[in-house]
């Protein structure tokens, strides 16, 4: 079986123009997952802070206070003043 030069010549040109269009999407799939991985990155630095020991502990601490005064303020065994005076101590504990 002979095959035309023109015709295999034809049909690399086709293949050669779809491989080419195929890495040109590739490349431009990769160039915006690099932007959006960018951009990700600087959000995450400017919402995530790194802190202390003592920071982590402070707002580990408050969260937890926050959390004892929620539940204080579900309590139902004893009037609404006295949970209010209550929760309001708990919350006192909390650091500035």
């Amino acid at each position: 079986m002979e095959f035309n030069d023109w015709e295999t010549g034809s049909v690399s040109r086709r293949l050669a123009v779809e491989y080419s269009l195929n890495r040109k999407r590739q490349i431009d799939v990769l160039i915006n997952l690099e932007t959006r991985m960018a951009e990700l990155k600087q959000r995450v630095e400017e919402e995530v802070k790194p802190m202390t020991a003592e920071q982590f502990y402070e707002m580990l601490r408050n969260t937890v206070i926050e959390e004892v005064a929620a539940e204080i303020e579900k309590m139902t065994g004893f009037g609404a003043d006295t949970i209010d005076s209550l929760t309001i101590y708990v919350r006192a504990m909390q650091s500035k």
